[in-house]
């Protein structure tokens, strides 16, 4: 698959960290904006806190414009490369097609509006895939329950504290049935080949969503992962529900008006791991609540031929996989799956602590198609008996193929 050379290479241009009032802002950014925005507070300790968690749903179901509209606003405007909206996170009042990310939360003094949905179980979904996302990372949880209409985040905060939590974790989420997405074309002619870009629209369930924790105490935000700007190209194609004829035709027959929840429900779960496992450069992962370790982080040794995956280093948050070849005195000497680069293949030798047992690969998964590029995400969808991996990004007409060695995961 050819990769989008020019979002590739705007990730590349991230900034390092710096300190603003005690916090450390990290902001992946491109020549044009700052697409999302990475805070922490490296002088909070996270350990032992309970957090209480509230969805807050957008009421506005955004829908993109037709093909040929976007394309003659794009032209005028100057904009070149997907969707954004402006920094102050409001959508421009000329008629754009813009797809808008959720709201930026940076304090309890905030209100926002809350919308249930027509399919609560959708809401509900959410809150249970945030709170198991945080408990596996050695949290305490509590749900604060979210009234429909106005909502003051002061008020969750009060209902939470009394809950005896000392974070709140805000999560906004924003919801769209269809977006566009542009892609190049090659036109054919009876002299030469030319290159072009058109608009393609996609119809399904894709879900945005944003966090932000705040210790209630001191009103001041200690972790946040805020998209400013909707990268579709990249972060669409691995969390969206594409519509699907035969799904619609068969399991929804009779009750149409549910398949738009029913995709809503299968993208969620893809943009909440994204969000807070995202393989983007310049992302600080929340510190763990607990001492605790993983579950399968296992102290046990590795039998020989046992599939694991590794990390390269010890800093590495991306783990790729191996087989054992001898677990002796802590030490594991592995053998890495075809396709690994040659500046990781070199080391053969970790720590247990280094190497993980392997189930299949997670949902959502990183590749590395070239070796001068970052990692960008994709959508794992089988092994096939080759040992080749097939991953999708929304909108391929097939799945590209991928070396074992090329796929990377995010463990914790």
């Amino acid at each position: 698959m050819v990769a989008n050379r020019k979002g590739l290479a705007s990730l590349k241009h991230v900034v390092s960290l710096v300190s603003i009032a005690g916090l450390c802002c990290v902001v992946a950014c491109s020549s044009i904006s700052s697409p999302t925005l990475y805070v922490r507070d490296p002088s909070y300790d996270f350990r032992g806190k309970t957090a209480g968690v509230c969805v807050i749903l957008d009421p506005v179901e955004q829908e993109a414009l037709s093909d040929q509209r976007v394309v003659n606003r794009a032209t005028s405007s100057g904009q070149t490369e997907g969707y954004a909206s402006e920094m102050t996170e409001q959508p421009l009042e000329e008629d754009t097609g813009l797809l808008t990310p959720p709201k930026t939360v940076t304090s309890l003094q905030t209100k926002l509006k809350h919308w249930r949905y027509y399919d609560e179980d959708f809401t509900l979904a959410m809150v249970d895939e945030v709170r198991a996302e945080l408990q596996k990372r050695g949290f305490k949880v509590q749900v604060v329950p979210v009234p429909e209409g106005q909502v003051e985040l002061v008020e969750l905060a009060r209902r939470a504290q009394s809950d005896t939590c000392q974070l709140l974790a805000v999560v906004t989420v924003t919801v769209a049935r269809s977006w566009n997405i542009r892609h190049q074309q090659t036109l054919r002619s009876t002299q030469d080949l030319s290159s072009s870009m058109r608009w393609v629209s996609y119809t399904g369930g894709l879900v945005l969503c944003n966090i932000a924790m705040f210790d209630i105490a001191t009103n001041k935000v200690v972790w946040q992962h805020s998209q400013r700007v909707v990268p579709l190209s990249r972060t669409v194609p691995v969390i969206a529900e594409l519509y699907d004829n035969e799904v619609a035709s068969t399991r929804f027959s009779s009750r149409p008006g549910l398949y738009q929840g029913w995709m809503y429900r299968q993208a969620m779960p893809r943009a909440v791991r994204l969000m807070f496992e995202t393989a983007e450069p310049g992302f600080i992962p929340l510190p763990r609540g607990s001492e605790l370790h993983p579950a399968d982080a296992t102290s046990a040794p590795f039998a020989s031929g046992s599939r694991v995956f590794t990390r390269p280093d010890s800093s590495s948050r991306l783990w790729f996989p191996a087989t054992v070849l001898r677990d002796s005195a802590g030490v594991v000497s592995v053998q890495w799956a075809d396709g690994i680069w040659e500046a990781y293949g070199r080391r053969v030798e970790y720590p247990r602590s280094d190497v993980r047992p392997r189930d299949e690969f997670p949902e959502i998964v990183w590749v590395r198609t070239r070796d001068r590029l970052e990692f960008t995400p994709y959508r794992f969808v089988r092994v096939d008996v080759r040992g080749l991996v097939h991953v999708t990004r929304a909108g391929d007409m097939s799945p590209s193929t991928f070396l074992r060695g090329r796929i990377g995961v995010v463990l914790e």
